[in-house]
């Protein structure tokens, strides 16, 4: 991100970093759907709210009890293919400053 960052500007930086947190997080739905453990994974989540809002130390370990792992790179990749083709063809930042 830094390098994309130093070609990029602050206001482009900013809309592709949205761009691909959205890619990514459509990205691992969509894993978690493919693979068969939403169940297990919206539990995990459901377990993390609880524990959250009711003030009770984390007994929730993720680098342990995480479903499935998923590399980011391609999310990173697909969502700067995504915002080059958007900006390529006009249109706008999402975010302005």
């Amino acid at each position: 991100m830094a390098a994309l960052g130093s070609f990029l500007g602050p206001v482009d930086t900013i809309n592709l970093t949205l761009v691909i947190l959205v890619t990514g997080g459509c990205a691992a739905a969509v894993r978690m759907v493919w693979i068969e453990k939403t169940r297990l994974a919206l539990s995990h989540v459901a377990e993390l709210i609880t524990l959250v809002t009711n003030g009770k130390p984390q007994s929730f370990d993720p680098s342990t009890q995480s479903v499935e792992r998923m590399p980011f790179v391609p999310a990173m990749a697909l969502g700067t293919l995504i915002y080059a083709g958007w900006r390529w063809t006009g249109g706008a930042p999402f975010i302005h400053f």
